[in-house]
């Protein structure tokens, strides 16, 4: 999937939140029960989650887990653990917040997704739009091509009605196309075939449409007013 960016804004704002979480663990330290110290850490990582790429939220919460240990876990100073809870306080600690990092990047990742289709979606629906309203669609054949190589990451091929066939009812058969003149991208015989198919009937086929699935390829009409 996408690789995330991460500005200096948000590794900014990671930070302050774990200087605000030892601020806190400092100012509360014998005063509240080392359990609710433990807290506070977790709620840092969990929060600076958001900001931080998973893999450096992995790294601040062991870090965290550690410099926990050394400045508030008896005897202070050492990274050795002497009550069997206070070893488990640290496992449940380390793993909450793994568990938490790991949840929040797929979810960062699902919305990425949601976004990046959202807005190929739009591309191509304000595509169909210019399509629709252009006397002739042949001219923009090339630039439609990159636009669909560029949103699938994979190798594309287009085809399209020459303007006397634009006025063509749905439905009604195709001739066979030039493809030198109508066809932008390497197609071979059985591609050639399934994009004049497609065209002719104005529905998808091939993988995961319920149609033709055996293809290797995807087929995907792009409709307008009273033909595709």
């Amino acid at each position: 999937m996408n690789t995330p960016m991460h500005t200096g804004w948000d590794r900014l704002l990671a930070a302050g939140i774990w200087a605000i979480a030892w601020l806190a663990m400092t100012l509360l330290d014998a005063r509240v029960d080392l359990a609710n110290l433990a807290m506070i850490l977790v709620l840092a990582a969990a929060l600076s989650s958001l900001w931080l790429a998973a893999w450096a939220s992995l790294m601040a919460s062991v870090a965290g887990a550690l410099a926990f240990n050394w400045m508030f876990v008896p005897p202070r100073g050492t990274f050795s653990v002497d009550l069997r809870q206070h070893a488990l306080l640290l496992g449940a600690m380390l793993l909450v917040n793994t568990i938490v990092t790991g949840l929040v990047a797929r979810l960062r990742a699902s919305a990425r997704q949601a976004f990046a289709q959202a807005a190929r979606a739009e591309q191509l629906r304000n595509w169909g739009e210019r399509l629709r309203d252009e006397a002739d669609p042949a001219v923009h054949l090339g630039a439609l091509r990159e636009l669909l190589q560029a949103a699938a990451g994979v190798p594309a091929a287009v085809i399209v009605l020459p303007p006397p066939a634009a006025t063509r009812p749905p439905g009604s058969a195709a001739p066979e196309l030039p493809l030198g003149a109508l066809t932008a991208g390497e197609v071979d015989a059985d591609q050639a075939a399934g994009l004049r198919l497609c065209l002719r009937e104005g529905r998808a086929l091939g993988r995961d449409t319920g149609r033709y699935e055996d293809q290797p390829d995807l087929y995907l009409p792009l409709r307008g007013r009273q033909a595709c």
